[in-house]
């Protein structure tokens, strides 16, 4: 069986580490590129280390691409951590599958920025879904899901890992139920009534509006932490990062205004915020504030 990897960052590799030790001779051919996305890997580096075949793409249905992807015969291509839609002229390459991955309980939260969206809607618990890919954004037949909780304090990197581990458990039984003949494709009922599409997110989405509740706040915070380019704030014109927040939410301090510094100690910066207050322990840049005024 041959099969050709699409994939440019962090779970791309782990997936694609999984792959290499079940069958190294399974590996056809790699797509990446170096995008320096928050989360990218070096998944080019990987190749030249193992000598598998790789071609740096920015565009995966262009004519080139295109070529070399027929040029390897594969019977399956596989895609996690890939941004851009496969055409109909790619997806009709492979004998057998065109396998899609994405971090959500499909066929729920399709679309742009699930594990970031997912955090900031507060949910409670999720899943990692490898589909069969059709001309639709994460649309396909799932044929491998598996559920993961959400913490409630819970920051990104975490439920990054969460997902990684999921995932390099799920392509080992994929890999085998494929190679044996035994991989089982059920329709997926069309359900437009649950379905739905997450957008992409702007840099004004991770901006933190002290109007907000504590928990949004937080949500905002531990969605955009690392490996992500942290949530932000303003102030006199210029942009400060945040990785880590506490909140709290009381009534004491309900005659206050949103956005006055309480209060600064070793805690941190003490704000006022819709229902309480936040705790920022510290920004990137550093930013010197004093008690009483406002952001």
């Amino acid at each position: 069986m041959k099969l050709i990897f699409v994939g440019n960052i962090k779970i791309s590799l782990e997936v694609l580490k999984t792959i290499r030790q079940i069958d190294k001779n399974i590996l056809a051919g790699i797509i990446t590129n170096t995008n320096k996305k928050p989360d990218s890997a070096r998944v080019d580096l990987f190749c030249k280390k193992f000598s598998i075949p790789y071609i740096l793409s920015k565009n995966i249905n262009s004519l080139k691409t295109k070529k070399w992807i027929e040029s390897k015969n594969p019977d399956i291509i596989l895609c996690v951590g890939w941004s851009q839609i496969l055409k109909k002229e790619v997806l009709s390459i492979p004998k057998k599958y065109c396998i899609g991955f994405h971090p959500t309980k499909l066929p729920t939260n399709k679309g742009k920025h699930p594990i970031i969206w997912s955090i900031i809607n507060d949910l409670k618990r999720s899943s990692t879904s490898f589909f069969l890919m059709n001309k639709k954004i994460d649309d396909g037949d799932v044929i491998s899901q598996k559920n993961f909780i959400i913490g409630k304090n819970e920051y990104v990197n975490s439920v990054y890992k969460k997902i990684i581990k999921n995932s390099k458990t799920q392509i080992q039984n994929l890999i085998i139920k494929i190679k044996s003949g035994k991989l089982s494709v059920k329709k997926s009922k069309k359900n437009n009534n649950i379905s739905n599409y997450w957008r992409k997110r702007t840099y004004n989405d991770g901006k933190i509006d002290f109007r907000m509740t504590g928990r949004s706040i937080f949500n905002l915070v531990r969605a955009l932490s690392h490996p992500y380019p942290g949530a932000h704030f303003e102030h006199n014109n210029k942009d400060y990062k945040v990785f880590i927040i506490k909140y709290k939410k009381t009534k004491k301090e309900n005659n206050i205004e949103s956005g006055k510094i309480l209060d600064l100690n070793k805690q941190g910066i003490k704000i006022k915020c819709e229902d309480g207050f936040v705790y920022i322990k510290k920004t990137i840049p550093k930013i010197k504030l004093k008690k009483g005024t406002y952001l």
